[in-house]
């Protein structure tokens, strides 16, 4: 299925705005399917709420880290997408240390059906950004 990318493009930037800049987890829903798979460096995220409880911890242990969209490319049913992030981490993250200043980018690659993303795969200058647990 080829979504509009009108349609996509708004998902991507509701996802920037919502999720990561306003810290909005709750509308994860929205956007990602309930069993969305998240491939982010060694570890892969299975379903929505393993997605929120990635993105809400690393708000806690980064309160100030900014997202900013630097790129945007969309073909069918598939965006890629360059972003940055920068703060300051309170508490140890991953590869985070708590007192030091948080300053990485990434690359992204999503897949969405019926208008929700079903799996996203990242890569970024953070050696690990999720927690190895």
């Amino acid at each position: 299925m080829t979504i509009d990318e009108k349609i996509y493009t708004e998902i991507i930037h509701k996802i920037f705005s919502e999720v990561l800049k306003n810290k909005n987890e709750a509308v994860i829903d929205e956007y990602f399917a309930k069993d969305v798979v998240v491939y982010d460096g060694k570890i892969t995220l299975h379903g929505s709420d393993a997605l929120k409880k990635n993105i809400i911890d690393r708000h806690k242990a980064i309160p100030d880290l900014a997202y900013i969209l630097d790129d945007l490319f969309i073909n069918g049913n598939k965006a890629a997408f360059r972003w940055h992030g920068t703060g300051n981490a309170t508490m140890d993250f991953a590869d985070f240390k708590a007192g030091k200043p948080v300053k990485y980018w990434g690359l992204s690659v999503c897949e969405v059906k019926d208008v929700k993303i079903i799996k996203n795969w990242e890569t970024s200058t953070a050696v690990d950004a999720v927690p190895q647990g």
